[in-house]
Formats: structure tokens, C-alpha cells, sequence
């Protein structure tokens, strides 16, 4: 995978107004990559990547996964 380009962030920033709950729970094949934090960290548009985020849930799961 490569880090977001402005376009793309451009079409995610879209439906990202849309998110207000978020889930993760590191179950099955929805684990996410440490890079992917610092790929967001230095790509982003904007500091509010989902600005009607009211909840989020994220459970850290794995050895040398370390909690919120």
C-alpha cells in the first residue's frame, strides 16, 4: 500500500464528515498496520480526520500491541 494522495483524501474527507461512531476490535482480517498511523500522521488534509466523531472504540489485541 501506498500513503493517501490529496485526491484521495479529498473523496475520503467526503464520507469521513459521515462517521460518528468508529469500532475497531483488531479481530479477524481488520487489523491495521502500524504504518498506516504514520502514513495519516503525514498526509492528512486536515488535524480533524473525522470531525462528527462522537464515539470511538479500539481495542488493541497481539503481542507487542500496547493500549491506548
Amino acid at each position: 500500500m501506498h500513503p493517501p494522495t490529496a485526491t484521495q483524501w479529498a473523496h475520503f474527507m467526503t464520507y469521513a464528515r459521515l462517521v460518528r461512531v468508529l469500532h475497531y476490535s483488531g479481530r479477524g482480517r481488520e487489523r491495521v498496520a502500524d504504518s498506516v498511523f504514520t502514513d495519516l500522521a503525514l498526509t492528512r488534509t486536515s488535524h480533524r480526520i473525522f470531525p462528527n466523531l462522537r464515539v470511538l472504540y479500539w481495542l488493541c489485541r497481539g503481542p507487542g500491541r500496547k493500549p491506548f
